[in-house]
């Protein structure tokens, strides 16, 4: 006769019961949540201004022997000016008909 270690007990156990609760849950919680909810999809646009800094005048300043052996430079920046931007945001989903407890 075949002798079963205890760990081998436990895990076939654990693996019965695992299946068990996925068959329940499948078939019947699954069912009674979401009975009758449908989805629609819409797309959202975005349309608006924006101000940029995009005319830009600056400097490089080399960096000191302390900073990266004295590799590199530092970079400075001042940059105006304007820009528009458009975006779609797809899919938000939003309940039509929910019809929970029936």
């Amino acid at each position: 006769m075949l002798k079963i270690s205890s760990d081998l007990k436990f895990f076939l156990i654990a693996l019965v019961a695992f299946i068990i609760s996925h068959f329940i849950y499948n078939n019947f919680t699954t069912n009674s949540i979401a009975k009758n909810i449908s989805f629609r999809d819409i797309t959202v646009e975005v349309v608006g201004e924006i101000e940029l800094k995009l005319s830009c005048n600056g400097k490089n300043i080399p960096n000191a022997s302390s900073v990266n052996r004295g590799l590199g430079e530092k970079t400075e920046n001042l940059c105006s000016g304007t820009g528009n931007f458009k975006a779609k945001l797809p899919q938000q989903r939003f309940i039509e008909s929910p019809d929970l407890g029936n």
